[in-house]
């Protein structure tokens, strides 16, 4: 808005900017856009009755996931069993889906391989024995009951 009065007052179509008189907002610093679940709040969400579909059926190990490695929303939807691995207990971030479609990491550095708890690999480990979830070549971690097709690779 500042900025829009000031061009006015440039160009003439204004005597005076009016939102210099306005005061700032104060934002304490410890204040934080991003607000963590404590344990006992992960435990009641892990806990919580999910439907008995195959979103209800991703959607604790999906939630662990999220608050056990720190992925964005777009890298842990974009996760596939072959960005997974269960022995070493890394995700490789590789490609988020974002809107639809797989992209490139949000940048250059962001595409990386994230340490994983031996809790979240557990849960990864019985999502991915439940047949639904995994196509007869390769099928995303945690994107519903989309499965690969036989003759294409993901």
């Amino acid at each position: 808005m500042h900025s829009i009065f000031d061009l006015g007052l440039r160009k003439g179509w204004r005597s005076s900017n009016p939102v210099k008189l306005a005061d700032r907002p104060t934002v304490k610093k410890t204040e934080t856009r991003i607000q963590f679940l404590d344990q006992p709040e992960l435990e009641q969400l892990l806990a919580a009755r999910y439907p008995d579909d195959a979103f209800g059926r991703i959607e604790p190990t999906l939630h662990l996931t999220a608050a056990m490695t720190g992925l964005r929303q777009g890298e842990l939807l974009g996760l596939r069993w072959r960005d997974v691995d269960l022995d070493a207990r890394k995700v490789r971030v590789v490609s988020p889906y974002v809107r639809g479609e797989f992209g490139d990491p949000k940048s250059a550095g962001s595409g990386r391989s994230v340490p994983m708890a031996e809790r979240v690999a557990v849960a990864l480990r019985e999502l991915r024995l439940i047949p639904e979830l995994v196509g007869p070549v390769r099928a995303p971690v945690l994107r519903g009951t989309a499965r690969s097709s036989p003759g294409r690779n993901r």
